[in-house]
């Protein structure tokens, strides 16, 4: 069996973009879908239950303008603990149940630097995470931080950044996409201003789940060659042919 997951920062809810965002997952056929930038917009929800995810945890806020995250699955979900953090809509914690089969999956969307907040964001995950309270743990979403150097097209991520981002490429975590394709450059955003590409959006896990990755890459998408997102979505695949839980 194979776990198709899906990460995709839509872009301010998907707006005027809604119904091609909801083709997309459709095709892209995810058993679990993670969304960032998300918002309470009919075609999009339509979309995401169309597609067979019908177990949804998103957190809640007054406005609904108001970018949250999203998970999204045709498995069980259930809630997790969560850090708490800055912003508190821009996570969501929860444990996919396959089964006697189990992941547990924590999704960011990461504040940029002129919110105020992002490091304390930052710091708030590295403790929560400190010590993985699962083998099998996926952090994922659109993080707005990248490795110095490697992840940016021209120089932009400052040492707290690009240390951070590095922590996560060291035991007991793995990146996802640097342990399927090595050094590669690829980027995940590109600046609407100066067109110059950075890899903001990652997929870490544990280690002892990093045996069990067959696929990450990013996933671009157009409709009548205008782009449904300026984010790239990220894929990852899964032997889900797992232990049985017993934590």
């Amino acid at each position: 069996m194979t776990l198709r997951i899906i990460s995709w920062n839509l872009r301010h809810g998907g707006r005027g973009r809604a119904a091609a965002i909801a083709r997309q997952l459709s095709e892209w056929k995810p058993d679990v879908l993670v969304l960032q930038e998300y918002r309470d917009v009919p075609e999009i929800q339509r979309g995401v239950t169309d597609s067979g995810l019908n177990h949804v945890l998103s957190p809640r806020h007054d406005s609904e303008r108001r970018n949250r995250v999203l998970i999204a699955s045709k498995h069980r979900l259930k809630r997790s603990p969560m850090p708490v953090t800055p912003q508190p809509e821009r996570v969501a914690a929860a444990r996919v149940l396959t089964g006697r089969q189990a992941l547990d999956i924590i999704a960011v969307h990461i504040p940029n630097r002129n919110s105020g907040v992002k490091y304390e964001f930052l710091n708030a995950l590295t403790t929560h995470l400190g010590v993985p309270r699962s083998r099998r743990m996926l952090l994922l979403g659109d993080m707005n931080s990248g490795i110095k150097g490697t992840d940016d097209e021209t120089s932009f991520f400052n040492r707290r950044e690009s240390d951070w981002t590095a922590s996560f490429s060291r035991a007991p975590w793995c990146d996802a996409f640097r342990r399927m394709h090595g050094d590669l450059r690829a980027f995940s955003w590109r600046s609407p201003n100066a067109g110059n590409g950075f890899r903001i959006d990652h997929a870490f896990v544990t280690s002892s789940l990093a045996s069990q990755l067959t696929r990450c890459e990013y996933l671009w998408s157009a409709t009548d060659g205008i782009a449904n997102s300026d984010h790239a979505a990220l894929l990852l695949e899964l032997d889900a042919t797992l232990d049985p839980v017993s934590e």
